[in-house]
């Protein structure tokens, strides 16, 4: 929730006194009453505190709480989410509970389809827990909706774990393309999206499919002032080496793609690296062939003498 002593935290580290802070943004009545805690400030003075310390208004908003999840209650309890997946007993319990609440809005409807997702995970629940009837309830909980948030993305970032992407193309095809950034919130969870749904693609083993949205992830990069994330542009290029290795069994790519799963470790995320390296060797046995050593990879992946 938002802390206005933050406010005079900023106001008093950067050397400003109370007359010069808030000139031509409130009254002297008013600021003291505001650092007291006794007034509440708008968003138009807001705006104005943040022009006139030339700070970007995420930031000052971060500083004053406003942006910390931890502090909204249902954020809150969002966050906490994995120390429920400890026992079938104490998951099912909140489980209940998010379920019930499911229809309050659409974000708490997402985090309904989260629980689902790792109650399925957990095994928990049924595979199968995500009924037709469900199905046909969401589809026309959208049926009017024109706008999308990043609570939209997410929900079908955790979807694609349970369902077939044909049974959700009503809503992907709503949600893409994207044609514009909203935030780096926003702009997350299009991605992780994408991600998802191109995994699920070749999960299904529809390639030509996880293409076409790979083209879909391409086009983001178009978007003035879309902001990219490192790791998942990172994945995005190794889902597609390994989407047209899939697709041609060439040794070349997938050996491209083993050297794109590097570039994880390299970059420090390790648990994307592991993953990855298990996925390929998976692959590699399945296909018959001997996984490339760490020499043979440092050396030679690009070599005319393959």
């Amino acid at each position: 929730m938002f802390n206005p002593k933050k406010i005079k935290e900023i106001r008093e580290e950067l050397g400003y006194s109370q007359t010069d802070f808030y000139e031509n943004i409130m009254s002297k009545a008013s600021y003291q009453r505001f650092e007291k805690n006794e007034k509440e400030l708008s968003l138009q003075q807001l705006q104005k505190i943040c022009d006139k310390i030339a700070m970007r208004p995420e930031e000052i908003l971060y500083w004053s709480d406003v942006t910390q999840l931890d502090s909204l209650p249902f954020w809150k309890q969002k966050l906490n989410i994995p120390n429920y997946l400890s026992s079938p007993e104490d998951f099912l319990e909140k489980f209940t509970e998010i379920e019930n609440d499911k229809d309050k809005s659409f974000g708490h409807y997402c985090l309904y389809i989260t629980m689902i997702s790792l109650g399925i995970q957990e095994n928990y629940l049924d595979k199968d827990y995500f009924s037709k009837k469900d199905l046909r309830q969401l589809k026309n909980k959208y049926k009017k909706r024109k706008i999308f948030y990043s609570f939209d993305y997410e929900m079908v970032s955790n979807m694609v774990f349970f369902v077939n992407i044909q049974d959700i193309s009503f809503l992907i095809d709503k949600l893409f393309p994207v044609t514009e950034s909203h935030g780096v919130t926003f702009d997350f969870c299009v991605q992780q999206c994408l991600s998802n749904i191109i995994s699920k693609c070749l999960h299904q083993e529809e390639y030509s499919l996880a293409l076409d949205y790979i083209t879909t992830f391409k086009s983001l990069r178009k978007i003035p002032r879309f902001h990219i994330g490192l790791s998942i542009n990172l994945e995005i290029v190794y889902l597609e080496q390994l989407t047209n290795f899939l697709q041609t069994r060439d040794i070349t790519i997938f050996l491209e793609a083993v050297q794109t799963a590097k570039m994880f470790k390299k970059l420090g995320y390790i648990s994307t690296y592991e993953n990855l390296d298990n996925e390929l060797r998976s692959i590699s046995q399945r296909e018959n062939f001997v996984y490339p050593d760490k020499n043979v990879f440092a050396t030679q992946p690009y070599s005319n003498d393959l």
